[in-house]
């Protein structure tokens, strides 16, 4: 519902929109592949800005937090929006 209200808000009018969806998950090897698929990503923008040992104490709980549950895959959902052009 947000990304297409994100979409409608952009112009495109909502008769003219469809929101295809694809769900997968991402297999967890090792908690250390989390913290490779943070810096790689947008979340990384809100580690960038921490000091380093600050960044460290993140990385530490969030593997942490991982491996204590057993995680071992991330769902990665996609969705895509398609719009067809009037006329």
């Amino acid at each position: 519902a947000e990304f297409r209200a994100m979409l409608v808000g952009g112009g495109i009018p909502d008769e003219a929109l469809e929101i295809v969806g694809e769900r997968g998950m991402h297999e967890l090897t090792h908690p250390d592949e989390f913290w490779t698929i943070v810096l790689g990503s947008g979340m990384r923008g809100s580690l960038d800005p921490l000091p380093p040992d600050a960044r460290e104490r993140v990385r530490h709980r969030l593997l942490e937090f991982i491996e204590a549950r057993g995680i071992q895959q991330l769902p990665v959902d996609a969705y895509y929006g398609r719009a067809t052009k009037p006329g």
